[in-house]
């Protein structure tokens, strides 16, 4: 678990015009945090070593899932297709118009959508596709 681990928090001076200085550095994991964390910083480029004291006053944590946690918990995607026929693509005889049929490869939009269509499809439980 990652909030075990003993991180390194830093500490920076912020200015405006993004020369922020670095003051210090402490090690702590999420729990320590969460408890009214305080730690002396340290910062090796100086003399003097101990250059301060780290508090948090105020603790949050908010949780981010990943799409592979969604799809662990049981996540069903439908994979829809949608294609832009609008004229400023230009026109289906134009080799130059996203619309161009290639007698080999079909259009651009055709490719794109074989393209990501062959990966999405795998988490497309029914494979059906409107």
């Amino acid at each position: 678990m990652s909030e075990l681990k003993n991180l390194p928090h830093r500490v920076w001076d912020w200015d405006k015009d993004g020369s922020h200085n670095f003051i210090g550095e402490t090690q702590a994991n999420l729990n320590f945090l969460q408890s009214n964390f305080r730690a002396e910083l340290e910062n090796t480029n100086k003399k003097v070593k101990k250059i301060g004291i780290l508090k948090v006053v105020e603790f949050k944590s908010t949780l981010s899932y990943s799409l592979l946690d969604y799809m662990t918990g049981g996540l069903d995607m439908s994979l829809m297709v949608a294609i832009d026929f609008t004229g400023s693509n230009g026109h289906p005889a134009n080799p130059q118009s996203l619309h161009y049929l290639n007698s080999s490869q079909g259009s651009q939009y055709q490719q794109a959508i074989r393209t990501i269509g062959n990966i999405l499809s795998c988490y497309d439980s029914d494979q059906k596709f409107p």
